[in-house]
């Protein structure tokens, strides 16, 4: 479970000024997923673990609930959840200052209800959530709801890049959220298959479930599945389950290779050094367009944009970057934040690597057709990086990127030395039913097919797509590979699901959806003194708008 604090986006000034407990908006998730509250999975299912974030909530030094039966006050913190006619006491597994995580009761009433917390005697604000009967969240290893899994292969040991599972074998899922039981919830549970309605896919294939019910620890539940046979072997295979037949909830990645041997040498050698632990070079050249005319006059829009990145990596068996670790071939990883992630400047995995951040030189330049412009630190960082040009109405300069070879060097520094490394321009896909009616308006009840020409058989291809909600400044969002030498791509009907669907005022909605297309997924290798391995990219991101229904 992860310690972090959401962002304030309005301040209760009478309980602020009081210096008591506040719970930060939009800030009740549950303890697996963190899905924000207002994604399709966002509910908190009875007898399932949530997490509150705020300040004041409990006390400096945490406090951890460690025997049963479980109390409903932990550290002096207590929770209430209640509506207009009925209020149940729920129970902290964990407290501290900005966040508990806590137990749902399997009575708490359905629907919408609020929430709010009593430190030492001073009550919080009240939070409103929607409590359902299921809504399933999957503990993922970077306990932030991705990546990496919370999944084990057989009672041990955990899967792992390095220790896969093989196709035929059974798996152990963890997570939160299969609904309430008919046991107090503060006592160890009793084992037992749930009535739930349980789906588990793997790389998009339904698995067999040998067991979907609660493990020996409150809230805490575990679905037990053996991988299909035709499952896709890679490092970053998607799994994820749904409840009820509706509710879908966020995906996470496990290993799975034929013989169960390591299947990081499979990775490009920059991730590699990632995983094994090392210092790491990461460049990224893109062109981005999209076709907006949802709400406006239809243009075309875009940017180009050039960055370096440098970090020193702790050897991490569950390393997970996008850019670094996309989905197996076919599949689909999705995505979820409190947040807009199509605002690529602050949440770009272009740009943001796990790791200490080197000293590669406090310049650099990228160089070719479009004539030679300078890299600076970007966004108070150590990483390099500048908008390089603009596809956009009375925006200068206009667009960087076009036919021929670009280098982008840096003047090293401290830690890297000098690095040099070119790529060829790439030109983005032909999108052939770009403007269909079935991808301008999305029915998340079918498949979503796109179709494409103009693409190299060796070429990797992505989609990319998304909704931001705006009135909660949430998104969801899904990254699919399609397989080599593809010219279509099906987006599977649960991942469409876990996209928030448009309001019925269209301004209150961003959707996009994005094909994009590089030479090679394991990108451009490069060297500089001090550098153990580094990787080069060149993407062009082919979008439109679109609205999901």
């Amino acid at each position: 479970m992860r310690f972090a604090r959401f962002p304030t986006l309005f301040i209760s000034i009478p309980i602020l000024l009081s210096g008591g407990p506040l719970i930060f908006p939009r800030s009740v998730v549950s303890s697996a997923s963190y899905l924000s509250p207002a994604s399709p999975g966002g509910g908190i299912a009875q007898g399932s673990i949530f997490s509150i974030f705020g300040s004041g909530l409990g006390p400096a030094n945490y406090a951890t609930a460690s025997a049963f039966p479980l109390s409903t006050t932990l550290g002096g913190s207590s929770v209430k959840v209640f509506n207009a006619t009925t209020s149940v006491s729920a129970y902290p597994l964990f407290a501290w200052a900005t966040q508990l995580n806590v137990v749902m009761p399997s009575n708490a009433p359905l629907g919408r209800v609020s929430v709010q917390v009593t430190y030492n005697g001073v009550a919080s604000n009240p939070v409103p959530i929607t409590v359902v009967a299921s809504s399933f969240g999957i503990f993922a290893m970077n306990s932030a709801g991705n990546g990496p899994g919370a999944v084990t292969n057989g009672n041990w040991p955990i899967n792992s890049l390095t220790v896969p599972a093989t196709p035929g074998q059974t798996e152990v899922l963890w997570g939160t959220g299969l609904g309430p039981i008919n046991a107090p919830d503060n006592t160890q549970p009793p084992a037992g298959t749930l009535p739930t309605p349980v789906e588990v896919f793997v790389g998009g294939i339904s698995a067999t479930i040998a067991y979907s019910g609660r493990a020996p620890y409150s809230g805490e539940d575990e679905i037990v599945f053996t991988v299909p046979a035709n499952a896709p072997l890679g490092c970053y295979v998607p799994v994820m389950v749904r409840t009820n037949g509706t509710t879908v909830s966020n995906s996470v990645s496990i290993a799975i290779t034929k013989d169960g041997s390591s299947c990081v040498g499979t990775l490009p050698p920059v991730a590699q050094t990632f995983v094994n632990g090392g210092k790491a070079g990461v460049v990224t050249m893109m062109s981005w367009t999209e076709h907006a005319d949802i709400e406006v006059a239809p243009l075309d829009v875009g940017l180009d944009f050039a960055a370096a990145t440098f970090y020193n990596a702790t050897a991490n068996p569950f390393f997970y970057q996008p850019l670094l670790s996309p989905p197996a071939a076919g599949t689909c990883l999705t995505y979820a934040a409190s947040s807009d992630l199509t605002d690529f400047m602050q949440n770009s995995p272009l740009i943001v690597m796990p790791g200490t951040a080197l000293d590669a030189g406090a310049t650099g330049t990228i160089s070719g057709t479009g004539g030679s412009l300078p890299l600076n630190y970007w966004l108070g960082s150590k990483s390099l990086g500048n908008m390089l040009g603009f596809n956009m109405p009375n925006i200068q300069p206009g667009p960087y990127f076009a036919s021929g070879n670009y280098t982008l060097s840096t003047a090293g520094g401290a830690d890297v030395g000098a690095a040099s490394v070119t790529l060829p321009y790439v030109a983005p896909v032909n999108w052939t039913n770009r403007d269909a009616a079935s991808v301008v308006t999305v029915n998340r009840s079918n498949p979503l097919t796109l179709n494409w020409t103009g693409t190299a058989a060796s070429a990797q291809v992505y989609i990319f797509g998304g909704n931001v909600d705006i009135p909660t400044n949430s998104t969801g969002a899904f990254l699919c590979a399609a397989p080599p030498g593809a010219s279509s791509f099906a987006v599977p009907v649960p991942v469409l699901q876990t996209i928030p669907p448009a309001r019925l005022r269209s301004s209150q909605q961003n959707g996009s959806i994005f094909i994009a297309v590089t030479p090679t997924a394991a990108g451009t290798p490069f060297s500089a003194q001090g550098l153990g391995a580094g990787g080069a990219f060149f993407l062009s991101l082919s979008g439109r708008t679109v609205m999901f229904q």
